[in-house]
C-alpha cells in the first residue's frame, strides 16, 4: 500500500503565501524498481514501470495519493473560482453544427450551452427540428458521447457511434429517422472507423479489431492488431458480419466508403498515422450500369442563394439548393452489397508513398487529392480504365498554399487551403478553372465543410481567436456567401486583436505565430502569457475560438499560438521537418517562440506559462527539460512522456506514431529519441517551474501510463524544489474527445488557475 505523507494545512498556506512555494512539498510515497534496460549497449533505468500498468491495486493507490494531494491544491487557488463562473457563463451559449443535407432533411448537432453532450437534431419538409439522439440521457455524468454520425442515402436511416467515459471503443447503433427508434443492431470493437452505406441502405461498412486473444483481455488499455473491414446487414448477428478486407500487416489500419452515386466501394489503407496510403476501387453490382448524373441542373444565370431564407431560418428540400433527388430517378436498380468479387478496378499508391484522398466522381472519373509529385498536395482527375499516375490529369496545381481539403458539390471543386495557417476557400469547375475565392470574414479557420454533388449549396463553419464558429452558406454557382447561424454571445468580439507575427528558430527557419489580446495591452514585458503549441502529424494550428483562451485574454492575458515544423502549415516539407532525427527542431520553434515574445515585451521568462496536448505534451515535457529557465509554469497535457516504449503492445495505438516518431526498436532510432524524451531526460538538482501533468484514468489513445511514469520522475527528481510537481488525473476521462462540458469547466479551470497564478 502506497500512503501519502503531507501536512494539507502547511502545503495550501505555503503555496497561496506567494507565487513561489517556501518549502517542498511532500509528494506520495512511489517506490523506484530496479528495472533497467539495454539498448544498444546503453544501459537506461525505468524506475516506475509498475505505472504502467494503470489497474493495479499499487497503481490505484497511487492515483488516489496524488488527487488527494492536487485536487485541495487547485481549488484554494485564489484564481479558479472566478475562472470557473466565468468559463460557465463563456460556454453557455448556443452552439450549432453545419448541416448535412440528405434529401428533405437536415441533420445537425446543437448544444444549447451548458449541455455536457451536443444533441443530433433532424428538420425535415419545413417542420421543427426535433431531436433523433441525445446522449445526456444515456449516461448519469454525460459521459456517453456521440463520436460520429452517418445517415443513410435517402436519410430514412442513420448509423451512429457511441462511446463511453472518452475512450477510443465505440459502440454502432442504427436507428430509424422517422420514428427515432433504435434497430437492435449493436456492434461492438469498432475503433477508428469510418461509416458508409450501401445503395439499398440494408448494409453498413465499418471497421473493427477482433476479439482479444486470451491473455490480452485488458479492457480499455489492450493491445491494437488486425485492424479490418466489415459489411454489416441490418438485422442479422455482427458473428455473421462479412470480412471484405483485411490488410496484409496486423499493423494497419482500414476503412471504407462508398461513391454518392452508389457504384463504386473505396477502400483505403494506412500504415501508420501518416496521411500516406493506398487506395484500392471497386465497382459495386452490374459494371454495365450507366453512371449517374451527380451534377445538379442549376439555372445559367442570377444568384442560386439570392431567394433563399433569412439567416438562421434554415431551407430543406428543393428550396435548400437541391436540384432534385438524382437518387430516385438515376438508377432503376440499386445495388444490394458490395460486390468485391475478383480485382479492384484501380489501386492507386500501392507502395504508401504518398497521400490520396477521394474527394468524389462523375461516372469513372475520380477526383482525388493526393501529395504524390506535389508537397504542397494538388487535385487530380483520374480515368478508372486508365489509372495509372502517367494518364492522370491535374485539375487543381500545387501552389504556395497547401491544399488541405477540397469538396466535390454542385457540380463545382470547393478547395480549402491554408495561407500562412490562415483558411482560404475557393471554387473550380470540374475542369480546374478557377471560378473565384470566397471573401471570409476575417483571419480565421473553416472546418465543418458539408454539400452534394446534387446541391447547389455549401454550408462551413468560420471562427477566430474571438470570434465563436458561426455557420455560413455559400453558392457554388454565384460564390455569393451568406451568415446562416451565429451564436449570441456573453462578450464582445471587437474588444479583441490578433495579429500575425513571424520569428526565426534556432537554424534560421521562419515561423508564423499568431498572437491574440484585448485591446490596450502594453508590452512591459509583465503580461501573463500562455503559449501553446503542438508541432505534428500534419496537423495545422489554425485560429480558433476557445472559452479557454478567451477567459485568459479577458483577464490580460496574452495568448500565442506558433505554427511550428511537423504540422501541415506549409505541406508535406513543413510536416517532415519535425519528425524523426528532425524532431528536436518542433522544440527549437517552441522555445524561439518564448524567446520572441519576451525580446518583443509581450512578457518576460517570469510571466510565461506553456501548455500542450498529446504531441504537444511532448513538446512541452522536452521543452521544459532543454529550457526550464524560459518558463514560469509548465502543463503538459495527456502527452507522449516516454518515448523509447510508446510503440510497444502495452501502449494500445502508439505503434501507429513510428512515422512521425520513429522508434528505439532501431539503434538510429534510440539515438535520437532518447536525448529528447521527457521521462528521460529529467535532472535532479534543476530547478523546474510549477509544473501541471494532466491525464485521464481512460484515456487509451496516449495511454495513462505515460503521465504517471513523468509526474512520477519529476516529483522524484524536485524533492528540495519549492515548485510544485502536479498531476491532475480526471476520473470517467478519455484523451479528450466527447468530453462532457462540466468536466472540461473544471479541468481547463485548474489549467488556467494553476498558469495565471504562477505567470502572474
Amino acid at each position: 500500500m502506497i500512503f501519502t505523507r503531507f501536512s494539507m494545512a502547511a502545503a495550501l498556506g505555503v503555496l497561496l503565501s506567494s507565487t513561489a512555494l517556501a518549502t517542498a512539498l511532500h509528494y506520495p510515497d512511489t517506490p523506484r524498481g530496479a528495472v533497467m534496460d539495454d539498448y544498444f549497449g546503453t544501459k537506461v533505468p525505468d524506475p516506475y514501470r509498475w505505472l504502467e500498468d494503470v489497474d493495479t491495486p499499487e497503481t490505484l493507490s497511487w492515483v488516489k495519493a496524488q488527487q488527494a494531494l492536487t485536487t485541495p491544491i487547485l481549488n484554494a487557488l485564489p484564481e479558479r473560482a472566478h475562472l470557473q463562473a466565468r468559463l460557465k457563463e463563456l460556454m453557455n451559449y448556443e452552439r450549432h453544427s453545419a448541416p448535412e443535407i440528405v434529401r428533405d432533411s437536415q441533420f445537425f448537432l446543437k448544444n444549447d450551452g451548458l449541455q455536457n453532450q451536443a444533441v443530433l437534431f433532424v428538420k425535415t419538409d419545413g417542420k421543427p427540428a426535433r431531436a433523433l439522439i441525445d446522449p445526456n440521457l444515456l449516461s448519469a455524468e454525460g459521459t456517453t458521447a456521440l463520436t460520429q454520425f452517418k445517415p443513410s442515402p435517402n436519410g430514412s436511416k442513420l448509423a451512429y457511434l457511441l462511446a463511453e467515459a472518452g475512450s477510443d471503443w465505440e459502440t454502432l447503433h442504427i436507428l430509424d429517422t422517422a420514428t427515432g427508434t433504435d434497430h437492435a443492431d449493436a456492434l461492438t470493437r469498432v475503433k477508428f472507423s469510418a461509416l458508409a452505406w450501401t445503395e439499398d441502405e440494408q448494409a453498413v461498412l465499418y471497421s473493427k479489431f477482433p476479439e482479444a486473444a486470451a491473455g490480452n483481455a485488458k479492457g480499455t488499455f489492450e493491445s491494437l492488431s488486425h485492424h479490418s473491414l466489415y459489411l454489416h446487414r441490418l438485422g442479422t448477428p455482427q458473428a455473421d458480419d462479412a470480412l471484405i478486407y483485411a490488410p496484409e500487416d496486423a499493423a494497419w489500419t482500414v476503412n471504407g466508403q462508398i461513391s454518392k452515386d452508389g457504384r463504386y466501394a473505396i477502400v483505403t489503407v494506412n500504415k501508420g498515422a501518416t496521411e500516406d496510403n493506398r487506395l484500392s476501387i471497386y465497382e459495386l453490382g452490374d459494371a454495365n450500369k450507366p453512371a449517374r448524373d451527380t451534377v445538379p441542373a442549376v439555372g445559367s444565370t442570377g444568384s442560386d442563394i439570392e431567394s433563399l431564407p433569412a439567416p438562421g431560418q434554415r431551407p430543406v428540400g428543393a428550396g435548400a439548393g437541391r436540384s432534385g433527388d438524382y437518387r430516385a430517378h438515376c438508377c432503376a436498380n440499386p445495388v444490394s452489397a458490395p460486390v468485391f468479387g475478383g480485382k479492384p478496378v484501380a489501386i492507386i499508391g500501392a507502395d504508401f508513398g504518398s497521400a490520396y484522398k477521394v474527394v468524389g466522381n462523375v461516372g469513372n472519373t475520380f477526383f482525388v487529392l493526393t501529395t504524390q509529385g506535389a508537397p504542397r498536395k494538388r487535385l487530380v482527375a483520374i480515368d478508372l480504365a486508365r489509372p495509372d499516375s502517367k494518364n492522370w490529369r491535374t485539375v487543381v496545381a500545387e501552389g504556395r498554399d497547401v491544399i488541405l481539403s477540397a469538396h466535390h458539390i454542385s457540380g463545382r471543386l470547393l478547395v480549402q487551403t491554408l495561407h500562412d495557417a490562415a483558411a482560404q476557400l475557393s471554387r473550380y469547375s470540374l475542369t480546374g478553372k478557377k471560378l473565384g475565392t470566397v471573401a471570409l470574414p476575417g483571419i480565421g479557420d473553416v472546418s465543418d465543410i458539408t454539400g452534394e454533388p446534387d446541391q447547389f449549396l455549401a454550408y462551413f463553419q468560420f471562427t477566430g481567436f474571438a470570434r465563436p464558429a458561426a455557420t455560413y452558406r455559400l453558392g457554388m454557382k454565384s460564390g455569393d456567401l451568406v451568415l446562416d447561424w451565429a451564436p449570441k454571445l456573453p462578450f464582445e468580439p471587437a474588444d479583441y486583436i490578433t495579429e500575425q507575427v513571424f520569428y526565426s528558430s534556432r537554424d534560421g527557419t521562419r515561423v508564423p505565430m499568431f498572437i491574440s489580446y484585448k485591446k490596450g495591452l502594453k508590452k512591459n514585458g509583465s503580461n501573463p502569457t500562455l503559449l501553446y503549441g503542438y508541432g505534428g502529424f500534419n496537423i495545422a494550428l489554425t485560429p480558433t475560438y476557445s472559452s479557454q483562451n478567451l477567459a485568459w485574454m479577458e483577464m490580460g492575458g496574452v495568448y500565442a499560438q506558433p505554427n511550428l515544423r511537423g504540422g501541415s502549415e506549409y505541406g508535406e516539407a513543413w510536416h517532415v521537418a519535425g519528425t524523426r532525427e528532425r524532431k528536436q527542431n518542433v522544440f527549437n520553434d517552441f522555445a524561439s517562440a518564448a524567446e520572441y515574445l519576451i525580446a518583443s515585451r509581450y512578457t518576460s521568462a517570469k510571466h510565461l506559462g506553456i501548455y500542450g496536448r498529446s504531441n504537444g505534451g511532448l513538446l512541452v515535457g522536452a521543452t521544459l527539460n532543454q529550457h526550464p529557465e524560459l518558463f514560469a509554469a509548465a502543463v503538459p497535457g495527456v502527452g507522449v512522456m516516454d518515448m523509447l516504449r510508446f510503440h510497444l503492445p502495452s501502449f494500445t495505438i502508439g505503434h501507429a506514431w513510428r512515422d512521425d516518431y520513429g522508434s528505439a526498436e532501431t539503434a538510429e532510432g534510440f539515438s535520437y529519441l532518447y536525448p529528447y524524451s521527457p521521462l528521460h531526460n529529467v535532472t535532479p538538482g534543476v530547478n523546474y517551474p510549477p509544473t501541471l501533468t494532466i491525464t485521464a484514468d481512460h484515456d487509451d489513445r496516449v495511454v495513462p501510463g505515460h503521465s504517471f511514469k513523468y509526474a512520477a520522475t519529476m516529483q522524484w527528481a524536485n524533492a528540495d524544489n519549492p515548485n510544485p510537481q502536479l498531476i491532475r488525473i480526471e476520473e470517467k476521462g478519455g484523451h479528450g474527445a466527447g468530453k462532457p462540458v462540466g468536466k472540461k469547466i473544471e479541468e481547463v479551470a485548474d489549467v488556467l488557475a494553476f498558469l495565471r497564478h504562477y505567470t502572474q
